[in-house]
C-alpha cells in the first residue's frame, strides 16, 4: 500500500518567544508563528533546523499546545535535536504544521487512562487539557528510566490525576508504566487507553488493552523526512502485511492496525 500524499506544504516562519531547560538534555520552547496554526493532541510539526548545526532535514517534533502559538518538548538525541533545543527567544524556525491524524476529541464522561514516556508525554498532556476544559480529569500514567526523565510532571498533575513511574525508583513508583496500567485494567471503568512513548511500553500497553478488550490508541514515533507522505520513510508493518506510513496514516492509529513484531524486529 502507498501511503497518501497530501496537498503541497507550505512552511511557516516562527519566532521564539520563550525557551527553557526544564532538565539536563531537554528543552521546551514556545513559537508564535506568522499565522495562527490550529493543532490537535497527536498532530506534530516538521521544524527546521537552524543553519549552523549542518542538519538538512526537518525533524519531526509533537505539539504540545496550539493557538496563537506553539509549545513543543525537545529531548536532545543528536546533532538536529540539540540544535532546536538551543534556540532561545527572539530565533526564528522554519516550520511545517499541522501535520498528522489527531487522537479523537475527548468525550464527556469518557474514562481514559493516558500512558506516556519521555517526549512521548507532550500530546497526552496536549489531550488532558482539552478533557479538562470538558470538566474531566483523566487518569496518566507517566514513565521514565529516571525522575529527571518526567520533565512535565508538574503540568500533569495540574489537569491528570498523575501516576509516576520511574525504573530507578527516584519518582514515584519503582518498576515501569505498564505495571499500574495493569491494574487500572484489571480494576474496570477503563473505556479507552491512549499511550504514546518508547516503542517496548506501547506494545506492552496495546497488549494489556487487547487482553481487556479495551480500545487503545497509539501515536507511533518514526524518522521522517518530509512528514506528509512523499518520502514514504516512514513505514510502520501494518497487521495482515503491508505497511502504514506514520506520517499520513499517523500517527495516531488504532493498536490493533499495527504489527509490533515485525515492528520490533525492523
Amino acid at each position: 500500500m502507498i501511503g497518501p500524499c497530501a496537498r503541497p506544504r507550505t512552511l511557516i516562519t516562527a519566532r521564539v518567544v520563550d525557551a527553557s531547560r526544564p532538565a539536563a538534555g531537554y528543552g521546551v520552547i514556545r513559537v508564535e508563528p506568522e499565522h495562527e496554526v490550529e493543532a490537535r493532541p497527536g498532530q506534530f510539526a516538521m521544524l527546521g533546523v537552524p543553519g549552523g548545526c549542518r542538519a538538512t532535514l526537518h525533524r519531526p517534533m509533537s505539539i504540545l499546545g496550539s493557538g496563537a502559538t506553539l509549545d513543543f518538548l525537545i529531548r536532545e538525541v543528536g546533532r538536529g535535536s540539540r540544535a532546536l533545543a538551543g534556540l532561545v527567544e527572539g530565533d526564528d524556525v522554519q516550520m511545517i504544521a499541522p501535520l498528522g491524524t489527531p487522537f479523537p476529541a475527548p468525550t464527556k464522561g469518557e474514562r481514559v487512562v493516558l500512558v506516556g514516556g519521555g517526549v512521548g508525554a507532550s500530546p497526552l498532556l496536549f489531550q488532558a487539557r482539552l478533557a479538562a476544559r470538558q470538566g474531566a480529569r483523566p487518569t496518566m500514567i507517566y514513565g521514565g528510566r529516571a525522575g529527571r526523565d518526567l520533565v512535565l510532571a508538574d503540568e500533569m498533575r495540574q489537569v491528570c490525576d498523575l501516576v509516576c513511574v520511574t525504573e530507578d525508583g527516584t519518582l514515584g513508583e519503582r518498576g515501569l508504566a505498564t505495571d499500574p496500567l495493569a491494574a487500572a485494567l484489571a480494576a474496570g471503568g477503563v473505556d479507552r487507553v491512549l499511550a504514546c512513548g518508547p516503542l517496548p511500553m506501547m506494545e506492552a500497553s496495546a497488549a494489556l488493552a487487547l487482553e481487556a478488550a479495551v480500545p487503545c490508541l497509539v501515536c507511533l514515533e518514526a524518522l521522517m523526512a518530509c512528514g506528509f507522505g512523499a518520502c514514504l520513510g516512514c513505514a510502520i508493518p501494518a497487521a495482515g502485511g503491508g505497511y502504514l506510513y506514520a506520517c499520513s496514516d499517523g500517527p495516531v492509529l488504532a493498536a490493533e492496525r499495527v504489527d509490533w513484531e515485525r515492528m520490533r524486529a525492523a
